[in-house]
């Protein structure tokens, strides 16, 4: 296959992604996964544990957020579970993981080695006690910066 068909795919498939219709739906914050400090050497990943409530039955998703320090951040005020938001999210089936995965940090000494693996997620303040499908792979969707600009 010539270069040019090769890039003329990946232009065509490129495309046919960007014109995927976000997917709105509503539920609440459950919790925030930690992860490095926000940089502006590169893109910062934020991953966010949601309960959808509009769909026929509740359900937990994954959403995924990537963003450049010039890009709208989520405020921490979003970590509070009275609060409903309607977010525009499209669905992405390669950053699907279970919580255990997504949350999972790895803590290594300074010779480098191994010492302990902690599940790094932050929980939203008014949570009722839930029970969190740890080990079940869960929908991912990500937020977009121009769609998270209006989530205040």
């Amino acid at each position: 296959m010539s270069t040019t068909m090769i890039c003329l795919a990946m232009v065509m498939g490129s495309s046919a992604s960007s014109t995927v219709k976000p997917e709105p739906f509503t539920g609440r914050f459950v919790g925030r996964v930690e992860g490095p400090p926000v940089t502006s050497f590169g893109a910062n990943h934020g991953y966010y544990i949601f309960e959808i409530d509009s769909f026929a039955q509740p359900q937990f998703a994954i959403i995924s957020y990537t963003f450049f320090i010039y890009e709208p951040v989520l405020p921490r005020s979003i970590l509070d579970y009275s609060r409903t938001f309607t977010l525009s999210t499209t669905l992405d089936g390669k950053c699907e993981q279970t919580l255990e995965q997504v949350s999972k940090r790895w803590f290594f000494n300074a010779n480098g080695e191994f010492e302990k693996a902690n599940y790094d997620l932050t929980y939203s303040k008014n949570l009722p006690p839930l029970t969190l499908p740890w080990k079940e792979a869960l929908p991912c969707y990500v937020l977009s910066p121009r769609n998270a600009a209006s989530i205040r």
